[in-house]
């Protein structure tokens, strides 16, 4: 299955790539020349063609799991037929035509083959529009458009592989199964079987060994519901028939004895995935650690949770989740969530790369999946105008779910635009029943609340949203902010405070505006408050979630600071 995989991803890769010399040919007649009504025709143009290009791919596919779902079919029955001899009779295989049904209504991922490659094809036509549009709009170059425009065609191509892959796969298990349910005469159950390496996911480690009654799924000896693999892109996952017993078969004669499997190091005698995981750990005590994440695995390899608990409706917990699901008090340390956030930032990397706009809308979807950042924050609007309100409720679902809650709990927050200078104020007393002049800030007498929170932000600028409203998860979760302080206080123990001015003149900083400044990609970055440095946490998760540029910089610059961030976002739960 994984070489009839990688011939059809190479046919398609090939048609993508012919694709993409066509949009680069479209784009490089000179793109920064289209005029404004040609603009819209010129786009319209491109998304015929990568339609047709992707209706080419998706035949292609077609034909692939077609003839995947007939010889994997195939394969089983005759896998059966010399497990037991030919001294039991078999059912017929399934028609060519059921096959080919079967093949093109297999459920991949929640949706038919062809949903997906639709799928696919749109949001190549979106994601290619958006990378011109916005060179258009920020007046840039021919090549640095067409350099924009060949990372979204990166993307597709190895998105098309994934699904390729999948296909494969998803065609191969429904075809197997299908032999299994014809043939319950035979095979009382069937079995999960993961690959025994350090590519396989907490989920499938699990499931791995795990059996259920065939034709009903009913678990045995467990409780965990049956999911058909593969349950996620590239999963590598399949089933194995259990068959009945040579005497319930009809055949006087004892059942043979263990067999080994296959796994990264050859065949080996392990029963489940945890017992080759254990043994593999026993001899290199950070394989753990490469095949679970640290975090994990130093859970696992202290017994405070097992392999089953690492998920949760088929789906896996994150570190935070474990912890608190199974009360787990042990605290990160600083270093702990740099490593974790490297770990996370160098999976998205080679997943999608390391470009601003793939990189976040990767870490977006991840962090809404595993983290939750779906909730909004309880805004109050000051004035008849709601912009800035929105800006905010915006900015409130890019960081966790907790985070945001912590902010609501806390206390009210007001927010308002204007066109000068942005900031956040947090009154920390308790102010609940009486009037209060808060003009000075900008907002006139207020109903008072307790920790009474105001933010002003700038129009249609996410970016100081989010940095403003950073400040109000600094006040709302302390500790959190506690450790950029302990980063920021190792990296400069023993500097000497510069003025703002000092460092970076005729740009109005005040005289009485210090830092010290590191190697921050910003000196502000390093600006202190009375010995605190307030905006190492603002200015850190701006950069990483939404400040245009200034993201790669941080990146490269300053990878600490950058996976720190990440480690957080996906780590820290008040």
């Amino acid at each position: 299955m994984e070489r009839v995989a990688i011939e059809s991803r190479a046919i398609i890769v090939k048609l993508l790539e012919n694709l993409e010399k066509e949009l680069i040919a479209k784009v490089a007649d000179g793109v920064t020349d289209w005029s404004k009504a040609r603009i819209d025709k010129q786009l319209k143009e491109a998304s015929t063609v990568i339609k047709q290009y992707y209706d080419d791919a998706a035949g292609i596919a077609k034909d692939t799991t077609t003839s995947v779902a007939q010889v994997s079919a195939s394969a089983t029955t005759d896998s059966l037929l010399m497990a037991v001899g030919n001294q039991v009779a078999m059912a017929a295989i399934p028609t060519a035509s059921y096959l080919e049904t079967l093949a093109g209504n297999t459920i991949i991922q929640g949706a038919t083959q062809s949903a997906w490659w639709s799928r696919q094809s749109e949001d190549t036509a979106f994601k290619f529009q958006s990378a011109v549009r916005q060179g258009l709009v920020g007046a840039e170059t021919t090549p640095q458009i067409v350099k924009r425009v060949r990372g979204v065609l990166d993307i597709s191509k190895r998105n098309a592989e994934t699904l390729v892959h999948t296909s494969v796969q998803s065609v191969a298990n429904t075809s197997r199964m299908k032999v299994f349910e014809d043939n319950s005469d035979i095979i009382s159950e069937f079995e999960y079987s993961s690959a025994l390496d350090r590519k396989t996911c907490p989920t499938c480690g699990a499931l791995d060994n795990k059996r259920w009654v065939n034709g009903t799924n009913k678990p045995v000896n467990h409780s965990m519901a049956f999911k058909q693999p593969p349950i996620h892109f590239r999963c590598r996952c399949s089933c194995i028939p259990v068959l009945k017993s040579w005497r319930e078969l009809g055949i006087n004669m004892d059942e043979l004895s263990d067999n080994t499997r296959a796994s990264m190091e050859g065949q080996v005698t392990d029963k489940t995935f945890a017992d080759w995981l254990k043994r593999k750990t026993e001899s290199d005590p950070t394989f753990a650690d490469r095949t679970l994440g640290k975090g994990r695995a130093e859970l696992w390899r202290n017994n405070k949770i097992t392999m089953d608990q690492m998920i949760s409706g088929g789906k896996p917990l994150s570190l935070s989740e474990l912890k608190a699901k199974y009360d787990i008090k042990n605290k990160l340390t600083l270093n702990d969530y740099i490593a974790l956030g490297k770990t996370k930032a160098d999976s998205i990397i080679n997943a999608v790369g390391s470009g601003e706009l793939e990189f976040r809308t990767e870490l977006n979807r991840l962090l809404n999946k595993e983290i939750g950042t779906d909730i909004s924050a309880n805004i109050i609007n000051y004035g008849s105008r709601n912009a800035a309100s929105k800006l905010v409720v915006e900015a409130s679902k890019l960081i966790p779910n907790s985070w945001t809650k912590a902010i609501d709990d806390f206390g009210s927050l007001t927010v308002r635009e204007s066109t000068n200078r942005a900031y956040a104020v947090t009154f920390n007393q308790d102010y609940t029943g009486r009037k209060v002049d808060f003009k000075k800030w900008g907002f006139g007498v207020q109903e008072g609340s307790n920790n009474a929170g105001f933010i002003v932000t700038n129009k249609g600028n996410l970016s100081t949203a989010l940095h403003e409203l950073s400040h109000r998860v600094q006040s709302a979760l302390p500790n959190l902010d506690a450790i950029f302080q302990d980063l920021h206080k190792r990296r400069t123990n023993g500097d000497k405070l510069k003025r703002l001015t000092d460092v970076y003149p005729n740009r109005g900083f005040r005289s009485t505006e210090v830092c010290k400044e590191d190697h921050y990609i910003n000196a502000y970055f390093g600006k202190e408050y009375s010995g605190q440095a307030l905006e190492v946490m603002t200015m850190s998760i701006e950069s990483v979630m939404t400040k245009k540029d200034v993201f790669n910089e941080l990146l490269s610059k300053d990878r600490e600071l950058f996976d720190l961030v990440i480690g957080l976002l996906f780590h820290y739960a008040p």
